[in-house]
């Protein structure tokens, strides 16, 4: 059997407001686990945005962020 080889780019972190951290491979998959967050209407604003007490952010799956996204 082959290894499936993992394209993935970034990654999707949720802070809340008692710095609690969450890491998902997607915004929709944040979404189904946070039924607070919409994924239709957050998909409409550019990330990093802060709703309903949680910051959500995008940084590169595997690399070192430079804080710029």
């Amino acid at each position: 059997m082959e290894k499936e080889i993992l394209k993935r780019k970034n990654v999707v972190i949720l802070v809340n407001e008692e710095n609690k951290m969450e890491c998902w491979g997607s915004l929709k998959m944040a979404c189904v686990a946070h039924p607070e967050l919409v994924y239709n209407t957050l998909t409409k604003f550019k990330l990093p945005l802060f709703v309903k007490g949680w910051g959500i952010s995008r940084v590169p799956f595997n690399k070192i962020n430079d804080g710029k996204s």
